[in-house]
């Protein structure tokens, strides 16, 4: 765990107190902002996660203030990829509009470093989340009569959950009115899942994911060897690496979160490709593979032929070591998860998850407020096997002694399962090559 402090030289500091070479800095976690309740403090702002993967950024909600977060941490504008929104309440969403302007003023420096006339393609930038987060910034992006010239925004929505229509009421629905001024009800549109022409915005594209039978939705998956193949291995170029960035590919789900009626909440799962193991060559020549372009697929668990075609080799017979995908997960706003969310975060090495809600009655609350208490946290990271758990969307009004009380609270539900911390603006988790192993650490002593 890490924070950074305001000036460069306690950053320059801190950072040579660790030895670079126990550093990976392919999966590194940033609280941007640790606050819930929409109140920021001088503390604490609303919420917001950066995941940097070596050379590539994930974005977890962004809350208002949140590029002047990212400016004071290790997070890199332009590395900056992917954003994932949890839910459509404004403390998670409200800085995404401004967020994604100054993505792409980062995106045009990119563009003329190569001359006014570069052939560069214009940087992509996708951002996730429920049905209306298209609406919302394209109806924000036309009225403020903002330009969006350098960077191309994909919006991709998950689409059907069961709060995606929004909440039952009146308001929320659009009656299209004729020219008479009266309601045309045969034309009514949701302003969640509905398409409005008038407010289409230039290099802004709507997209949609569809939900599996499973209850989750597939954002991203890893290479796999009949995709590599058609490429020819020649060509192969694997995206596990640490150094691939944003080339590097993952394993992207989604699943659904109960928070309040009408709010269609995600909680997403990031988790890395088998890293690269390393090959005994002596075996694997004796085998029948000499050293070449399909050393590349073994290291990294494909099995291959030999080079006379005779045989089979499997990554197992030749591989001298294994080393476990890190695994980050995220739930969002809730009173409750998912067996399908649950099933996704076993075995995280980092779940963030909220922990709102305190006091005596703190559970009695929790379905009527759509919040979770650091007793319910505790619990699920037990239910989930996560090897830390990081207490978010915490009270920027919460006083120390306050704290230690809420992570008591989730220690002892959590019946010793996971190391357990409560958040704070620019903390962060370093997750070493292999994910966390706090059995072995605890061994040792």
């Amino acid at each position: 765990l890490g924070d950074d402090d305001d000036d460069d030289d306690a950053n320059s500091t801190s950072s040579k107190k660790i030895p670079q070479n126990h550093i990976d800095s392919g999966f590194a976690v940033t609280i941007l902002g640790s606050g819930g309740g929409g109140v920021n403090s001088r503390y604490r702002i609303g919420s917001s996660t950066a995941l940097r993967l070596g050379g590539t950024t994930f974005l977890f909600d962004a809350c208002e203030g949140v590029q002047r977060q990212i400016s004071f941490s290790r997070v890199t504008m332009k590395d900056i990829t992917k954003i994932f929104i949890t839910h459509l309440h404004g403390d998670h969403v409200y800085g995404l509009p401004g967020l994604l302007l100054s993505l792409q003023v980062a995106a045009k420096g990119s563009l003329t470093s190569q001359g006014q006339k570069s052939l560069q393609k214009k940087p992509v930038i996708e951002v996730y989340g429920p049905p209306g987060l298209y609406n919302f910034l394209a109806m924000t992006l036309t009225l403020s009569c903002s330009s969006m010239n350098f960077a191309n925004i994909i919006v991709y929505e998950l689409v059907g959950g069961r709060q995606e229509r929004g909440p039952w009421s009146g308001k929320h629905v659009h009656h299209r009115r004729g020219r008479d001024g009266r309601n045309n009800n045969r034309d009514m549109r949701n302003i969640f899942i509905g398409s409005y022409p008038e407010i289409s915005y230039a290099n802004l594209t709507r997209r949609s994911i569809p939900k599996n039978t499973d209850g989750t939705w597939t954002i991203e998956e890893p290479d796999n060897l009949t995709d590599l193949l058609k490429r020819g291995l020649k060509d192969v170029s694997l995206s596990n690496e640490v150094n691939a960035g944003p080339l590097r590919k993952f394993r992207i789900s989604a699943a659904e979160v109960m928070h309040q009626p009408g709010v269609q909440t995600f909680g997403f799962v990031v988790e890395e490709s088998t890293p690269p193991r390393k090959i005994d060559a002596a075996k694997a020549t004796e085998l029948g593979v000499k050293p070449g372009t399909k050393y590349k697929l073994l290291k990294n668990g494909f099995p291959v032929m030999s080079d006379d075609e005779t045989k089979e080799i499997r990554p197992e017979q030749v591989l001298t070591d294994t080393v476990s995908p890190r695994k980050f997960a995220i739930v969002g706003d809730n009173s409750k998860i998912s067996l399908a969310l649950a099933q996704l975060c076993h075995n995280a090495d980092v779940l963030v998850h909220e922990a709102t809600l305190v006091g005596k009655d703190a559970e009695e609350k929790a379905q009527k407020r759509g919040h979770s208490s650091a007793t319910t946290a505790g619990k699920v990271a037990q239910k989930v096997h996560a090897k830390a758990l990081v207490l978010n969307h915490l009270s920027p009004k919460l006083l120390s002694e306050e704290i230690d009380v809420l992570l008591q609270n989730a220690e002892k539900s959590n019946c010793g399962v996971s190391q357990i911390a409560a958040a704070f603006d620019f903390m962060e988790l370093w997750v070493p090559r292999g994910g966390y192993n706090f059995e072995s650490e605890r061994s040792k002593t």
